[in-house]
């Protein structure tokens, strides 16, 4: 996992908001807690074109595990 985490990739200079629950960013983009894998874990739903385009991390790190939900 250490060549996953590349420290460069998280020690930025920027604003962070911690969230709780479910929060909206604006119309059409929120963010909702997806836990399992990880306590809390959040993903991003964007509403486009009568779509939900779910951005969701890690949720599912191998192919495998997509192949296997029905």
């Amino acid at each position: 996992m250490r060549v996953s985490y590349l420290r460069e990739f998280f020690d930025i200079e920027a604003e962070f908001l911690p969230l709780r629950g479910k929060y909206t960013i604006e119309d059409g983009v929120e963010i909702v807690p997806t836990p399992g894998h990880t306590i809390g874990h959040q993903s991003v739903i964007v509403k486009w074109k009568d779509r939900n385009i779910v951005y969701a991390g890690d949720a599912a790190p191998l192919p495998e595990i997509l192949k296997n939900e029905t």
